[in-house]
């Protein structure tokens, strides 16, 4: 029997199959109406330093609270950015992987 080396091919199709099962964090956020005026200048530079996607952005109707969602790489950026919105005053941050 003949054993198969690796080739170019086998190797680029093995690299994208990894980056095809690459995990994604999601960062929950929640704030009130009152800590999103107070703290949103705040925030925003939080986010700006996370290499991520926005993810779904809600303004509630009723109490004007507001549910943000980003979507991470690598977990110590998710944990970190949570830890850093949980540090804001009426900020509630959870992570998951997707």
């Amino acid at each position: 029997m003949r054993s198969r080396l690796p080739n170019k091919t086998t190797q680029k199709a093995d690299a994208n199959h990894c980056d095809e099962e690459r995990i994604m964090w999601r960062v929950l956020i929640h704030c009130s109406a009152e800590a999103w005026t107070e703290h949103s200048a705040a925030f925003k530079a939080i986010a700006a330093r996370y290499p991520g996607e926005p993810g779904i952005t809600r303004k509630m109707k009723g109490d004007q609270r507001r549910i943000m969602e980003y979507k991470l790489e690598d977990v110590s950026d998710a944990e970190e950015f949570a830890e850093l919105c949980t540090a804001l005053s009426g900020f509630t941050a959870t992570f998951e992987s997707m």
